[in-house]
């Protein structure tokens, strides 16, 4: 089925070289064919669901993209994203493109739970990362290359309110691994689920508190998960508000650049972070000030439309 492509006006800024003006090249069309393990957001995980908001995001400012399997035949475009885990397998296809290449730098160590290749393997001509500090130092240096930082954020595509269904009054959905504290989780009575993307915006509208627990990794400290120090806020807490429920966090340090006290609140210690879920699950009318400043804060600055402004810039 042949694809259609709008374009999106653009200008690239040159210099007259007899006046040294600043002068403006016509527009251009901007093709994105973007790798995802499966075409649906709610057959891929979490991590991967990052490609599809930059989809859409894209999208919102006048592109256009494919979503293509990693086994497709892969049409001309302008510019090629995919996640930094595949290059090995992609590396063959993608050396005699000529299209630009854009990496997601998701992970940056081989883990038992991610296989990496080496850093030095993954060819691209722009690199983006939603992780801050020593790993991004690192990778910047094995790649040669500055890495633009796309941190976590709202989809207006993929994050809209949930319906009220019968769930549980305190949830939290995600995987088990070892370096999340989940414990934190079992200590507050909070329930566990795992279900598709689009199911879980309906557990977070219908919860009294969706709690969010980060790993050890995305705190800056070294684990076998990331054996050089990073610091990430993971994409729940914009799940959770963007879907009508009411989040809390726990002691992220990161989470201060993005949210404060009156809209997120956060607890420093397994029993704050059941007691804070105590208390909203019994004061329930006392999240509404939260949820309302949370929602304004992550439509204001945390859309992934303005999230990605850097990479459309270094394009």
């Amino acid at each position: 089925m042949a694809t259609a492509f709008y374009h999106a006006e653009a200008f690239v800024c040159t210099r007259n070289r007899a006046s040294s003006r600043i002068i403006r090249a016509k527009e251009f069309h901007v093709k994105f064919n973007i790798l995802v393990q499966n075409k649906t957001i709610d057959d891929n995980d979490g991590s991967s669901q990052v490609l599809f908001h930059i989809g859409h995001a894209l999208e919102e400012h006048g592109h256009t993209f494919n979503f293509l399997n990693l086994i497709d035949d892969w049409p001309e475009a302008d510019s090629f994203i995919y996640q930094s885990e595949w290059a090995t397998q992609l590396n063959p296809r993608l050396k005699d493109r000529r299209e630009r290449k854009i990496s997601w730098l998701g992970h940056f160590t081989p883990t038992y739970r991610y296989p990496m290749p080496k850093l030095e393997e993954i060819q691209a001509d722009i690199y983006f990362t939603q992780w801050r500090g020593e790993c991004v130092e690192m990778a910047a240096k094995a790649v040669r290359s500055p890495i633009l930082y796309v941190p976590h954020g709202f989809c207006p595509k993929c994050n809209t309110e949930g319906k009220m269904i019968d769930g549980p009054k305190a949830v939290f959905i995600g995987a088990d691994y070892p370096e999340r504290r989940l414990d934190w989780n079992d200590y507050a009575y909070v329930t566990r689920i795992v279900c598709p993307h689009d199911q879980a915006k309906d557990y977070y509208k219908t919860a009294i508190v969706s709690p969010t627990v980060h790993g050890d990794f995305q705190k800056g400290k070294v684990t076998e998960y990331m054996q050089v120090a990073g610091h990430m806020l993971n994409d729940r807490i914009f799940n959770v508000v963007m879907s009508g429920g009411f989040a809390i966090a726990d002691d992220v340090p990161i989470l201060s650049e993005f949210f404060t006290s009156d809209e997120v609140p956060q607890a420093a210690t397994k029993e704050g972070y059941k007691e804070t879920i105590d208390y909203f699950i019994a004061n329930p009318e006392r999240r509404l000030p939260y949820m309302q400043k949370s929602k304004e804060r992550i439509v204001r600055d945390h859309s992934y439309v303005d999230r990605i402004k850097p990479l459309l810039e270094a394009l």
